[in-house]
């Protein structure tokens, strides 16, 4: 079987086209395929998942991971707007016993058919358009880890208290120095691994957004005795990765004892990165780029895709399904937000892509 396919949701107040644009390309491409008339020896499959966006729930990939049987079952306790995974899996008719029992949906026999899986993405940067390419060859897929960084120090008056360390404990401070130090040391590597590292989240206002932490007790007055921040790490270079994590823990933590302030750090969760997609299906979709003269950008994904987690699942034989992405540009690289907008030219260019490719492994 060769299968294509990606995903149907997207976060809340997201876009159109991420995830969107794969199922509907995977779609036109069968079609084309079938009505080609062409003499296949494989099957042709088009799948759909569920809930690749962890903005619900909390977790990511869950519907690839539990046809795998791999998502973790604590996760059906997981709240959105005030529901359990479970709870909404049950209110669409659907049985949530399978994730409960960590059940694989799919037997081995139909993994060791899968020949090939490939998905269109919309490329989520702007790599693509800066490069005035029309076509991404995604080389692998980074992994992210993620950490809620907590800092506590004292509440004390701005105006009667001194500065300096020897009379305040001040945590904001203490967070800018640690943004500031562990930037400098990602832009040491950054020349020799891959790498990206961002701090999504500072003292969130629990008004704007309810399933975050509290401002706890800041004022313009106070030198700050409480504050965090969300960071993500990734990579798709494992080993790295993991090194790198443990120079960044340590910086966070000197920087907290040089600024007298208390600091808490807690794993929110990591995905093992795709270190390299097939080999076989780049070639294939560098090859067909080129036919079809488009040009072409080998890059690596640095959003993570059901894809990774097809890529992952071992065959009979100990192989892994071989898997591909074909990306194609978005306007600016803006994703996750209302304004994501890639062209129907786009669209149909990853399409004709994917058509070929998957003739060529089909026939």
């Amino acid at each position: 079987i060769v299968q294509t396919g990606s995903h149907l949701d997207t976060v809340p107040q997201g876009g159109n086209y991420d995830g969107a644009v794969g199922v509907v390309s995977g779609l036109e491409a069968i079609n084309a395929i079938t009505q080609s008339g062409s003499s296949l020896s494989r099957g042709l499959e088009l799948i759909v998942w569920r809930g690749e966006e962890s903005g619900t729930f909390d977790v990511g990939y869950k519907g690839s991971k539990a046809a795998f049987g791999s998502l973790n079952p604590d996760f059906l306790r997981n709240k959105f707007n005030g529901r359990t995974l479970e709870a909404a899996i049950k209110s669409q008719g659907f049985d949530p016993s399978y994730i409960g029992n960590q059940t694989r949906v799919f037997t081995q026999s139909y993994i060791d058919s899968l020949i090939g899986h490939i998905e269109v993405h919309i490329e989520q940067g702007k790599v693509l358009e800066t490069q005035n390419a029309e076509i991404g060859i995604v080389t692998s897929i980074r992994g992210p880890s993620r950490y809620l960084v907590k800092v506590s120090g004292n509440f004390d008056h701005s105006g009667a208290t001194p500065m300096g360390t020897e009379y305040r404990r001040d945590v904001n401070l203490a967070i800018a120095y640690m943004q500031v130090e562990i930037n400098e040391l990602a832009q040491k590597y950054l020349k020799t691994n891959d790498l990206v590292q961002t701090i999504g989240v500072i003292n969130s206002d629990q008004q704007i957004n309810a399933n975050e932490l509290r401002v706890y007790q800041n004022g313009m007055t106070k030198i700050s005795g409480f504050g965090y921040f969300k960071l993500d790490i990734r990579s798709n270079e494992k080993g790295f990765r993991d090194l790198y994590i443990n120079k960044v823990l340590s910086s966070m933590r000197d920087t907290a004892a040089r600024f007298k302030v208390d600091v808490e750090i807690k794993h929110l969760g990591s995905e093992e990165p795709v270190e390299s997609l097939d080999g076989d299906i780049q070639k294939l979709i560098l090859t067909n780029c080129e036919k079809l003269g488009y040009t072409k950008q080998p890059l690596p994904s640095g959003a993570g895709h059901d894809t990774g987690i097809v890529a992952k699942q071992k065959k009979s034989n100990g192989s892994c399904i071989p898997a591909g992405m074909i990306f194609i540009p978005c306007k600016y690289g803006i994703s996750h937000a209302p304004e994501e907008l890639t062209s129907l030219e786009s669209i149909a260019k990853g399409t004709r892509v994917l058509a070929h490719t998957m003739y060529d492994l089909a026939k």
